[in-house]
């Protein structure tokens, strides 16, 4: 079977349109340049959608919008608890350095008692509070000192006294407590000056009486020593006249005996 070839189909030119470009205005500020909101592509994607598509798509940005509040109010806490944390540590900081300060000024205070007051003063005893840091704070203290007069002795009362009172007033800034007692003690103190000046006075008083007694007791040992002294003399002389004897001896018996009795 012979075939007989396809005559040639002339070639026709195809009008083409002439394509226009239109071109956009020029903005001078780029920065104002806007873009389409994303709805209206979404609106305009999802007109193309199916109904369960454009519900699982909703769902999706609204889950995503969930989680981008929630990252965000986590956020706003985290910030908010490291602001609180170093609040806190600030505060903390604070404290110890006031609780540090109150410790060092409170054992200075009852070491001053105590060193000053002596034998008379008991050893510091401290009240204790914890801090931030889990140390324990001196926050206040007392000594026991006695303040009590020493029972007739006012030389010793009067010694005691003056060393209480300065063991009172020896911190840096005596407490009122502090103020009573040295109070106490000055009032001790001029107890004890009245009486030992009483004292004194008195034995003044004894002290003149006694130098008069020995005054008069050695003017009687004067005259006395006078009086033995001129009894003395008198008895180293002849108690006798013996010139008189000598003389009645010398007589006859019957003219010396018997008295006269002739007028």
């Amino acid at each position: 079977m012979n075939v007989s070839p396809l005559p040639a189909l002339p070639v026709q030119s195809v009008a083409v349109a002439p394509v226009r470009t239109t071109q956009a205005p020029v903005i001078a500020d780029p920065s104002q340049t806007t873009l389409p909101p994303v709805n209206e592509g979404s609106a305009a994607l999802g007109s193309a959608r199916s109904p369960d598509e454009q519900g699982r798509a909703q769902r999706e940005q609204s889950q995503a919008e969930q989680l981008r509040a929630q990252q965000e109010q986590e956020a706003q806490e985290a910030r908010a608890r490291d602001q609180q944390e170093a609040e806190q540590q600030r505060i903390d900081q604070q404290e110890i350095s006031r609780l540090s300060a109150r410790d060092a000024e409170v054992r200075a205070h009852e070491q001053a008692h105590a060193a000053v007051g002596g034998q008379y003063a008991g050893a510091p005893s401290y009240t204790f509070k914890r801090g931030p840091d889990g140390r324990s704070y001196a926050v206040a203290g007392e000594v026991s000192i006695d303040a009590s007069p020493v029972n007739g002795d006012p030389e010793a009362t009067l010694a005691k006294m003056q060393q209480v009172l300065r063991a009172a007033l020896a911190p840096a800034e005596p407490s009122s407590a502090d103020l009573r007692i040295a109070a106490q003690a000055q009032a001790a103190l001029t107890e004890a000056r009245a009486e030992l000046a009483e004292k004194n006075r008195n034995e003044q008083v004894q002290a003149q009486e006694q130098r008069e007694a020995d005054r008069l007791a050695a003017e009687e040992d004067d005259q006395q020593r006078q009086q033995d002294r001129e009894q003395s003399e008198r008895l180293t002389r002849s108690p006798f006249d013996l010139t008189l004897y000598r003389r009645l001896s010398a007589l006859s018996p019957a003219e010396g005996v018997g008295f006269s009795a002739e007028a």
